[in-house]
């Protein structure tokens, strides 16, 4: 499995990396690892959390209402 890292991952959903990080700092988006250099890290279905997020944002669902729904797909995939 290839890792993307934060700005490739970016640019497939047409996202800066600054608003990345800012899903990583409200618990919506958690890197799946860090480079030796300490670059974050994202496996391939990160891409799909983030158009998730995108959704569910033009839908009007705050990003309190989207943590808890990520929250609940990843409790139901366990």
């Amino acid at each position: 499995m290839k890792m993307l890292t934060i700005g490739q991952l970016a640019e497939r959903v047409g996202l800066r990396t600054s608003a990345l990080r800012y899903y990583e700092a409200e618990g919506l988006l958690i890197p799946d690892a860090r480079s030796e250099a300490g670059y974050r890290l994202y496996a391939p279905d990160a891409e799909d959390t983030l158009r998730f997020i995108q959704q569910a944002q033009r839908l009007g669902f705050s990003l309190a209402d989207i943590r808890t729904m990520l929250r609940g797909v990843q409790e139901d995939s366990l």
